[in-house]
């Protein structure tokens, strides 16, 4: 074989790598896109759910199943908000401590989590705990002056 048949040899086999690798990240990139989309339908039932709870209408089996779709999501996404959601809807339905748990946990996992501090926030106060939710209006205050503006009013 010559030097040139080498070097042509090389070359197809480097870009028959270089094109199995893109198909490789494609194939990554689709599934992700799939699970993430996924998730997002998981929430918008659940959300559903969660309307029905803060409604006042909602079963104890509505809430496991709403608790069942925000896990699910929870396994498809990185994102803290399906974990927030069903502390929200705890609260709401009157399983009060166990919603403040969750959301205690989303800020101990995620300190810079505005959402998440407002959320505390409001559950202080629909609690009666001034002093605590005055502590969570300070904390949204310092990662966002507008949103602790907002807050005050």
């Amino acid at each position: 074989m010559t030097l040139e048949q080498l070097a042509y040899t090389g070359a197809a086999v480097a870009s028959a790598l270089l094109r199995s690798a893109l198909v490789a990240i494609a194939l990554l990139a689709s599934a992700w896109l799939v699970l993430g989309f996924r998730a997002v339908e998981l929430e918008a039932d659940a959300d559903v759910v969660i309307g029905r709870v803060q409604r006042g209408n909602a079963t104890a089996g509505d809430v496991r199943h709403g608790r069942d779709l925000l896990r699910r999501a929870r396994l498809l996404s990185v994102d803290t908000a399906p974990l927030l959601d069903e502390g929200l809807m705890l609260f709401s339905y009157g399983r009060r401590e166990e919603g403040l748990a969750i959301t205690q946990e989303v800020v101990a996992d995620e300190p810079e989590n505005v959402v998440g501090w407002i959320a505390l926030h409001t559950l202080f106060s629909g609690k009666g705990d001034a002093k605590r939710a005055a502590e969570t209006a300070r904390r949204v205050r310092a990662l966002n002056p507008l949103a602790g503006d907002a807050l005050e009013r």
